[in-house]
């Protein structure tokens, strides 16, 4: 078969190299959240410790086809959580900012869960 070979190994470093890339990657990460405005840091916080509920292997965060419906679930739990009211005039423009944010969130932890599995299993 003809067509492009990737050397997937020059993508995932080994060892040391790969946590430290890893650290840079979610300090830079942190930084930049810093940057949010003060009610996006405080639904980012509120979406963090939401989402900590669910790191265990087998977890909704990942499967490999997120549902839909479970992340609009999820985000509308995170609204409730954060003190919104349903009544708010700016109420579904906050949930879409809250869905955005938790498919944020839920990415960087599945690619934090992916290296680290595949780190793993090199070691």
């Amino acid at each position: 078969m003809q067509g492009l070979h990737y050397d997937l190994d020059s993508f995932f470093p080994e060892g040391p190299d790969y946590l430290q890339e890893e650290e840079i990657c979610l300090k830079d990460y942190e930084d930049l959240k810093r940057l949010y405005p003060k009610w996006a840091r405080y639904i980012s916080g509120v979406i963090e410790e939401y989402t900590d509920r669910f790191e265990y292997e087998g977890s909704i965060l990942y499967h490999e086809y997120p549902d839909e419906v479970s992340v609009y679930r999820m985000a509308e739990e995170i609204f409730d959580i954060a003190g919104y009211e349903a009544g708010d005039d700016d109420a579904g423009i906050i949930t879409d900012i809250i869905r955005l944010m938790l498919c944020n969130e839920i990415y960087i932890r599945r690619r934090r869960h992916e290296h680290t599995r595949i780190f793993r299993e090199r070691t």
